[in-house]
């Protein structure tokens, strides 16, 4: 009974572990997977929200400021004594005995104060206020880039996934060659149509084959779970259909055109327009701002928040900073540094999407050309492999050609896989250097 006990208590305390099947998507729900749950997405959209809470700050300056004090006094110091008696309604003609003036008894004055504060003009403030837009305008514009980029990931890591499988299909149909071109071997040996060492390389080729077939199961495993982490999971993640993309080569002019509105350099463009108003900001210092003051007053000797005594003030007022130790002059002079500073990077971006685009236009032509050659190289191999294979079985030709050609074909069919899939990240690459991704997929 106390085994049956202790094994109850074990099954029960036990964590349970459970082995899930990988999670399987087609490429247009990864692209929707990542774009909600990939964290860099995530990270960049509460910067937005970090940007409106600053625009909100800025456009603070303007609105009213409403306060509510409260303070409790006990003195006989003959100034405050004085005031305090006043300001509760409390003063008397005894109180103006030089005695009581000057050696007053101690006395308790509780004071509430309502005040409120506005802005009426202030240059710097308006000029904070427009600054804090753009620079919310621009953090979306570089979140919108951010989704450019993760849908490009999300589609590389996609095909690096099919990828890796058609090398794994690569590699198991390079065993089977091998473990056939074993058996023949064997059979002619045994015929004496061959030597042991003929058996002996094909047992080897086999072993080769096998450790290739080893090797493309891991990157296959390995590419499963990177598009796992481009999707923000952290489990492996298999295609559940072929790899189609609506996209297709158009003109040149079409990315180029294309490409001067990209995000990024949308939001540098912005930043540059800020850099321009920071400097108004700095000059701004030389403008006096005014506002205007009201306050309520209630004081009462005996009990918080009571009234014997009320009063009021209403000010306006301006202020002007006449002078202050060149702080300004230096302001303005690092404000104009810092604008030369993006306008010259914004130039440099210009010139450095020019060149992707042209680059990247050129590199889609040169993988197109490479996988058409690619395809006849595949047919070439196939066939003189096959000629290979009835000589050696008809004692024409030796193992070593044999084996020679099988490696010539095992080596063309990775090289067009990789030729296809450079083809594809080819386009791929190029509508995202142009900013065009989103909009080829129909992805707002």
């Amino acid at each position: 009974m106390r085994v049956i006990f202790f094994l109850l208590f074990f099954i029960f305390l036990t964590p349970k572990i459970s082995f899930s099947a990988p999670m399987s998507l087609d490429l247009s729900e990864a692209i929707q997977y990542a774009l909600v749950n990939n964290h860099e997405l995530k990270s960049l959209s509460e910067s937005i929200v970090s940007k409106e809470a600053d625009l909100g700050i800025a456009q603070s300056s303007y609105l009213p400021k409403l306060s509510l004090s409260e303070t409790y006094l006990r003195t006989n110091n003959p100034t405050y004594a004085f005031m305090a008696k006043l300001n509760e309604g409390r003063f008397t003609q005894n109180d103006f005995e030089i005695n009581s003036l000057n050696n007053p008894s101690s006395i308790n004055d509780y004071q509430t104060t309502f005040t409120v504060d506005q802005l009426i003009f202030s240059r710097k403030a308006l000029l904070a206020i427009d600054m804090a837009k753009k620079e919310l305008q621009a953090q979306k514009l570089n979140y919108q880039r951010k989704k450019e980029e993760i849908v490009y990931k999300v589609i590389k890591s996609y095909l690096e996934v099919q990828t890796a499988k058609e090398y794994l299909d690569v590699a198991q149909k390079a065993l089977d060659d091998a473990l056939e071109h074993e058996k023949i071997a064997k059979i002619n040996y045994k015929v004496g149509l061959s030597v042991y060492s003929d058996v002996l390389r094909a047992e080897t080729s086999v072993l080769a084959a096998k450790e290739k077939l080893v090797s493309a199961k891991k990157n296959f495993e390995i590419s499963q779970r990177s598009l796992g982490l481009v999707l923000g999971i952290g489990e492996n993640v298999v295609p559940s259909g072929n790899f189609d993309l609506p996209l297709k080569l158009q003109e040149e002019e079409y990315y180029k055109n294309a490409s001067l509105s990209r995000a990024d350099l949308k939001a540098i463009e912005l930043r540059n327009k800020i850099a321009k108003k920071n400097i108004e900001l700095a000059t701004s210092s030389y403008l006096p701002y005014i506002g205007l003051s009201l306050t309520y007053q209630m004081n009462d000797h005996s009990s918080i928040f009571g009234s014997e005594g009320s009063s009021y003030q209403f000010l306006t007022y301006l202020s002007w900073n006449i002078f202050d130790g060149a702080k300004r002059e230096n302001e303005i002079k690092k404000a104009k540094a810092e604008q030369k500073m993006v306008e010259e990077n914004l130039k440099s971006l210009e010139d450095a999407i020019s060149l992707e685009v042209y680059s990247s236009y050129l590199g889609v032509k040169e993988a197109k050309e490479n996988l058409e050659l690619a395809k006849g190289a595949l047919v070439s191999a196939e066939e003189d492999t096959k000629i290979i294979l009835h000589r050696y079985q008809n004692a024409l030709s030796p193992f070593i050609d044999l084996l020679d050609a099988q490696t010539n074909l095992d080596n063309i069919r990775a090289n067009l896989v990789d030729k296809e899939n450079k083809y594809f990240m080819s386009l791929v690459d190029l509508d995202y250097k142009s900013g065009t991704l989103l909009s080829e997929l129909g992805i707002k």
